[in-house]
């Protein structure tokens, strides 16, 4: 056994001995290599990249159809609800229900005065979506103040005048929990000014969390955000070819020199064509061809993969991909289903019902 060999087979054995047996932590060429770097969930977002994560799921709520029309369709299963006192005293309980009435218009429970409390529960669940995180700030007046997640940020030089370890514009105790939030204005539209710091018990936080250190929600779109980028973007240039095809509709191949159309400056004869007059007859010279430009545009395989793009992102919202598209499935496959999408909306429920 040559030397070099002998080393080789050490250094295998020793390699063996470090190496874990589970395949997914082993690098490899194939594929993206895991981080072995843990981190705080919301060092994993904070600053411009929570901003930026914040601006992407507004924009595609905004100008993308099928987004605008997953959130709806998720808060319909989630953000509806109906207020039952159940003291056990009926007497009591119709006037505790009435007094609720009255409390829910949007003169006596929205700060604003603009929405009623069944309205403003289905904006705080949108928002959270949309967002990551939503709160409420508690008024003297019995009213709620909506605050949404880009006014809540890192405090400013001066205004942290009570120390702490601020996260993502929250002050958190030893114990991780929140004992302060630091509320930015808007000013100018776009840009923010510090305001003052809220205690934490003023505060009703409604957010997205997936972890026990998490201070800050995080949108359930954040993980579709891509994908839904994409079939939106691929969506606008299968169009913008379809229109160009369009536009040069018809192609003359010719074997002689002359031009098939007469051109600018140019003292050759050829055809000319004007489709505004009703049917066209050409009668084209030996050798001439014309042919109208066409093509599958968009191919069935491509509709296809955006089928399956769209139907994996929709699953950030755990909406099956039947309730977009009904002809995919007959009656028992939609209402199992709806059975399944059901379940999954009992924990966004008792969130929003908390």
């Amino acid at each position: 056994m040559s030397e070099a060999t002998a080393l080789q087979r050490f250094g295998d054995r020793i390699g063996k001995m470090f190496t874990s047996g589970y395949d997914s932590v082993r690098n490899s060429t194939k594929r993206k290599a895991a981080s072995p770097i843990l981190k705080h969930e919301d060092e994993e977002l904070k600053g411009r990249d929570r901003h930026s994560m914040i601006g992407a799921t507004r924009d595609l709520a905004r100008n993308f159809a099928v987004v605008a029309w997953a959130i709806r369709k998720h808060l319909d299963y989630v953000s509806m609800f109906d207020f039952q006192s159940r003291t056990g005293d009926d007497s009591l309980d119709t006037q505790i229900e009435t007094l609720m009435r009255d409390w829910q218009r949007p003169q006596n429970c929205d700060a604003a005065g603009r929405h009623s409390f069944p309205k403003m529960l289905r904006l705080f669940e949108a928002a959270r979506t949309r967002d990551g995180d939503v709160f409420a700030l508690k008024l003297q007046s019995m009213q709620l103040q909506a605050i949404e997640a880009d006014r809540i940020r890192q405090p400013t030089d001066g205004s942290d005048i009570n120390g702490g370890t601020w996260v993502n514009g929250v002050r958190v105790n030893r114990a991780g929990g929140a004992a302060e939030y630091a509320l930015f204005n808007r000013a100018n539209g776009q840009n923010f000014e510090w305001s003052r710091n809220v205690p934490a018990n003023r505060i009703i936080p409604h957010g997205y969390y997936e972890r026990f250190d998490q201070v800050r929600g995080i949108s359930p779109l954040a993980s579709a955000i891509n994908s839904f980028r994409d079939v939106y973007e691929g969506i606008d240039y299968a169009l913008a070819k379809m229109k160009v095809e369009q536009l040069f509709a018809l192609v003359f191949s010719r074997d002689a020199d002359a031009s098939a159309a007469p051109l600018e400056g140019d003292e050759r004869e050829g055809y000319k064509i004007d489709f505004g007059r009703g049917p066209v007859q050409l009668d084209l010279n030996d050798g001439d061809r014309a042919e109208f430009l066409k093509s599958d545009n968009p191919g069935s395989n491509t509709q296809q993969f955006l089928e399956v793009v769209l139907g994996i992102a929709l699953h950030s919202l755990d909406l099956p991909m039947n309730f977009h598209d009904p002809s995919r499935t007959n009656f028992f496959g939609s209402r199992a289903a709806w059975l399944l999408y059901d379940r999954s909306c009992i924990s966004k429920r008792a969130d929003v019902a908390e």
